[in-house]
């Protein structure tokens, strides 16, 4: 259609922006409101809104390699929730530094990581 790859690319980060801040700014709303006392919450919201540009990088990295949505969605499932179990190999005592480091690389495993952090500051009462 005589459209070069930047305006293809910035339409599609600008729309995934929007919901992406939209779903954000509802999950924050509702965390800050029941569960987050101790904690900055710009730091809570930021925290998810990163995350879900991390996934956004992901969707767009394994799209690259299909031709058809179908298997593209079917695949990146797959990855997305494969991805999740890689959480296992980090969270043993055993687990050194580097293989923390190279599997922080994945956004799931990342996220799970900070939220233990997390957890544990809005737990003894000191937060964000």
């Amino acid at each position: 259609m005589g459209m070069t790859d930047f305006p293809y690319w910035a339409s599609w980060f600008t729309w995934f922006m929007f919901i992406n801040t939209a779903l954000t700014l509802i999950g924050w709303f509702i965390i800050v409101w029941n569960v987050i006392s101790y904690s900055n919450v710009f730091l809570v919201w930021f925290y998810m809104w990163i995350y879900g540009f991390a996934i956004f990088g992901q969707i767009a990295f394994v799209q690259a390699f299909f031709e058809y949505s179908k298997y593209s969605g079917i695949v990146g499932s797959i990855i997305y929730f494969g991805c999740n179990l890689l959480v296992i190999t980090v969270q043993s005592d055993s687990a050194s530094a580097i293989l923390k480091i190279i599997m922080s690389l994945f956004p799931q495993v990342a996220m799970n990581e900070i939220s233990v952090v997390f957890g544990a500051l809005e737990g003894n009462g000191s937060g964000l």
